[in-house]
C-alpha cells in the first residue's frame, strides 16, 4: 500500500535488473521468489532510497543463488 506515500489502493512495483528496453504499456507476468521485508515508513526519502538499495542487493543475492 506504499505507506510512505499513503496510496489508497495496493500497487505492485517491479524492478527489472539490468534491463534497458522500453516496455511501458506491455503486459508481463511476475513470480515472487522470496520475501524481503514488510512495508514500512521511513523518516525521509533518503532513508527510503537507502532501504531500496539494500533491498535490491538482497534481491540480487536471492536471485543469483536460486537460479
Amino acid at each position: 500500500i506504499r505507506p510512505m506515500f499513503a496510496t489508497k489502493t495496493p500497487i505492485l512495483e517491479v524492478h527489472l535488473f539490468d534491463f534497458h528496453k522500453a516496455i511501458y504499456g506491455d503486459t508481463m507476468s511476475v513470480e515472487f521468489a522470496s520475501y524481503l521485508r514488510p512495508e514500512g515508513r521511513f523518516k525521509d526519502e533518503k532513508e527510503l532510497i537507502r532501504q531500496m538499495d539494500e533491498d535490491a542487493a538482497n534481491a540480487r543475492k536471492t536471485f543469483l543463488t536460486s537460479v
